[in-house]
Order: C-alpha cells, then sequence, then structure tokens
C-alpha cells in the first residue's frame, strides 16, 4: 500500500469519528432540551392546577374555653345531682352541690416567722393528705415553731373550745416535754399578730409516738381579708423535760375521715359549708406560656341563698395552697336565685399554671353558717387571653401544595414570615402564628413553592 493511499484512509476514519461523535452530541442536546421541556410542562401544569385561597384572617384575643378535666373533688358538702360534664356548656343540664353541716378543721403548714416554708418541712397544703412521705422537724428547747393556714375569708371565728391534733413524740425515752401552745390571728404575711383566741400552757408531751389531743378555750376574733390562723408551739425549759426538745411526725395516713398522723386544728363551731374544687388544662402546644397574658374564668351559677358570700380561687403551685391572689376580684359574690355570672381575671397568672398546663379551680363559701345552701352550677371553664393571629387557607386546587411564606403588608407593616405548610387538594387548614400582632387593616399574601399566590384584605 503506498504511503498515499494510507494517508487518505486515515483521513477517511477521522471524519466517521466526527460524524458519530457530532450524532452523540446531537442526541444529548435533544434529549435535555425534550426532557427539559417536559419538566417545564409539567411544572406550568401542576402550577395551573394549584389554587390557593385565605378564606379568613382574624385576630384572636382568647383562646377557646376549656372545660374541667374530671370530676369535682367536695373537700365539704356532697353532690346532690349531675355531673362535671354538665358544667362545660352554657344551658341545658347542670351540676348541684349542696351544704354539709360539719366542724372545719384548719389544716396547717409549718413555716418561721415570715410565712417562709423551709425546705423539705411541708406538712400539709389545706387539703387532706394522701400518701406524702414521712417529715419530722424539731422544736428546740425554749423555741418556738410557727404552724399556718392558707388565707381565709373575711369574717369571724367564733368562741369556745379549739381542738388540735398534735402527732409527735419526745426524743429520749422516759422524758417528757412540756408545750405552750397559742392560736392567733395574724395578718397575711405572719408579721403582725391582730388578736389571740386563746393560749394554753403546761401541756405534757410524753415520751413515745401517739397523738395528743389539746383543748384550747378561745375567744371570737374578727378576721379581715387575707388573715390566717397561726399556732405557736413552744416548747418550754424545765426540769424533767428532754434536752433535745420535742419532734413532731406527719406521715401522710391522715384524711378527713380518719385522725392519722397528722396536725390539724378543729373550729369550735360547727355548721354548713361547701367546697370544691377540679382539675383544668391549658394547651401550651397551641398556647405557650410565653404569649399568654392572664387567665379568665367564668362560672354560671345560682343558689337557694342569697345571703352568703362565695369565692373563686385557684391552686398556687408556689405557695402550694388555693389562693385568689392577683384576681381582679378577690371580694367574692353574693349570689342570686335566678342564674347569673361570676368572672374572674388573673393578671399576674404564671404561680397558677405549672410547667404542664394544669390548672386547678376552688369555689367556695365564706364561713360556717345556719343555712344549708345549695348551688347549682351551669358552666365553670377558664381560657387564657392571648394576643395572636388566626388564618385560614383553603386549597380549591387539583394537587397538593406547599405554603412557604406570608407577608403582612399596611402602610407602615412589610413583614414576611417563613412557612412550611402542605394542604391536600380540597382540604382547609386552621393555622395560628403568636408571633403575629395582626393589625386592624392589613394586606395579607400568601405564596405556594410553586409561586402562586392569594392575597386577603382585612380592611
Amino acid at each position: 500500500m503506498s504511503l498515499h493511499r494510507l494517508r487518505k484512509n486515515k483521513r477517511g476514519f477521522s471524519t466517521v469519528i466526527a460524524v458519530v461523535l457530532s450524532l452523540v452530541i446531537l442526541v444529548v442536546i435533544v434529549a435535555n432540551v425534550v426532557l427539559w421541556n417536559f419538566t417545564m410542562n409539567q411544572v406550568d401544569w401542576e402550577r395551573t392546577k394549584e389554587s390557593i385561597q385565605i378564606m379568613n384572617a382574624t385576630r384572636a384575643t382568647n383562646s377557646s374555653w376549656s372545660t374541667a378535666q374530671a370530676e369535682y373533688t367536695v373537700n365539704f358538702g356532697r353532690r346532690l345531682s349531675g355531673s362535671y360534664t354538665d358544667t362545660k356548656q352554657v344551658g341545658g343540664l347542670y351540676e348541684s352541690f349542696v351544704e354539709n353541716s360539719s366542724t372545719p378543721r384548719l389544716y396547717l403548714r409549718r413555716t418561721d416567722l415570715s410565712g417562709v416554708t423551709p425546705a423539705g418541712k411541708v406538712m400539709n397544703m389545706t387539703q387532706p393528705p394522701l400518701s406524702q412521705t414521712e417529715t419530722s422537724y424539731v422544736i428546740a428547747r425554749s423555741a418556738s415553731v410557727y404552724f399556718y393556714t392558707s388565707t381565709l375569708p373575711a369574717g369571724s371565728v367564733a368562741s369556745g373550745t379549739w381542738t388540735l391534733y398534735l402527732w409527735s413524740s419526745t426524743e429520749s425515752s422516759g422524758k417528757t416535754s412540756q408545750l405552750t401552745v397559742q392560736i392567733s390571728v395574724v395578718s397575711s404575711d405572719g408579721s403582725i399578730v391582730k388578736a389571740i383566741i386563746g393560749t394554753v400552757t403546761n401541756v405534757v408531751i410524753p415520751y413515745g409516738f401517739s397523738e395528743r389531743v389539746i383543748s384550747i378555750s378561745g375567744n371570737a376574733a374578727t378576721i379581715a381579708s387575707g388573715d390566717r390562723i397561726r399556732l405557736t408551739l413552744t416548747a418550754q425549759s424545765g426540769a424533767g423535760n428532754d434536752s433535745q426538745g420535742m419532734r413532731f411526725y406527719y406521715d401522710g395516713y391522715g384524711t378527713y375521715e380518719t385522725q392519722g398522723h397528722e396536725t390539724k386544728l378543729l373550729q369550735p363551731q360547727s355548721g354548713n359549708r361547701l367546697d370544691f374544687n377540679g382539675p383544668f388544662s391549658i394547651d401550651l402546644s397551641t398556647y405557650p406560656l410565653s404569649v399568654i397574658k392572664s387567665v379568665e374564668v367564668q362560672m354560671i351559677y345560682r343558689a337557694n341563698d342569697t345571703y352568703e358570700r362565695w369565692y373563686l380561687k385557684a391552686y398556687n403551685w408556689t405557695a402550694a395552697s388555693y389562693s385568689d391572689s392577683s384576681f381582679n376580684n378577690t371580694a367574692g359574690q353574693l349570689p342570686a336565685l335566678t342564674w347569673g355570672t361570676y368572672a374572674v381575671n388573673i393578671t399576674r397568672w404564671r404561680s397558677y399554671v405549672d410547667a404542664s398546663g394544669a390548672f386547678s379551680m376552688k369555689f367556695q363559701d365564706n364561713l360556717i353558717d345556719a343555712n344549708q345552701t345549695r348551688i347549682d352550677v351551669d358552666f365553670l371553664d377558664i381560657r387564657v387571653v392571648v394576643s395572636s393571629a388566626r388564618f385560614t387557607f383553603q386549597n380549591k386546587g387539583a394537587v397538593t401544595l406547599q405554603l412557604v411564606s406570608l407577608w403582612i403588608d399596611n402602610s407602615t407593616i412589610h413583614q414576611r414570615y417563613d412557612l412550611n405548610l402542605f394542604i391536600n387538594s380540597g382540604d382547609t387548614l386552621f393555622y395560628a402564628r403568636n408571633d403575629i400582632n395582626l393589625p386592624t387593616k392589613a394586606l395579607i399574601k400568601v405564596v405556594t413553592a410553586r409561586g402562586n399566590v392569594a392575597v386577603y384584605s382585612t380592611n
């Protein structure tokens, strides 16, 4: 083969390779164009099938009413008829309670002189003990220990014989301790003794674990709103006394029905009482603690006795007792024979709502009286006051859509908020934002991931 012919064949082979490569590149380009065109057509098709609409946008000032989670606990009195479920809505069925004749027990808690409860020294929190672990503490020689009730409604404390149940022992075998016992009315912080109801000295407490019943002749006293009963136990000095003082015990066995191992006072006056409380819950997933402004309580009820004042209170988790501190109404209410509303607002509410949203509401009478009052409860619910925005979105299209942003516009605001919401075809979504203070007049826009926009005006 000549050199000329070999060179000619090489050029032909190169031409073939170039043509083949050109065809491959052309096929790839055409395929990409077709794929891109198909993808764009698919996106455009899906976008045309997408249809989002804002149906409503409102400012929310409060949550819906939160109803009782379980049956009310009747501490004094009894339930006549109905159920707690009958108190969840206005009208229709209702629940009835009636006062019972009883001698009031004042359950006590250990505090120092200023009313502060030392850590680990809690005895009882105005409710009957259930399953608390054993607690003990000592009164040193010539020292005093103080017990307080929760705050009491305004009125008078009757004269007569008070009964003190005291579960205690001395430290050493064969020894005895002597006490001075005093019952007094003090101011809400425990700093001012306003009246001495009764005092008894030289109370002998023998060695051994036993409940001691001490009778104290007392005088009548007047109690202002917020006052408390203080029990002062002072270990006296003297020969034969236990040098280590007295040890008191509380182990959780006492109830209203049995005397058990607890320290309590019985008032001398007996009469009619009604006191019940129920558990409620705030949905913190919808209304976080950070957005709650206050807590509202509303009760619709009636009574067959319009002369006795009644009180709404809530459980204070910090003070471990029921209270109406920070209520806008601490004076209680005189009921009517017909249905009437008793509403309170709790401004400094944080101590009344625990970390899980639990809230306990109590309804109680003023003082023991001779009349046996019946109370009918039609509605007893709570709600929180908030500042949030509520939106209603509806997918009117044929495909599932994703909302990615929300715009709030008016003459002074141009604010964007990120969203990540999916709405199926034909579905409606109710959406709340606690970080948006929706203006009275505003233009609201919502944008989908495919670029569609819906607009709503609050004007």
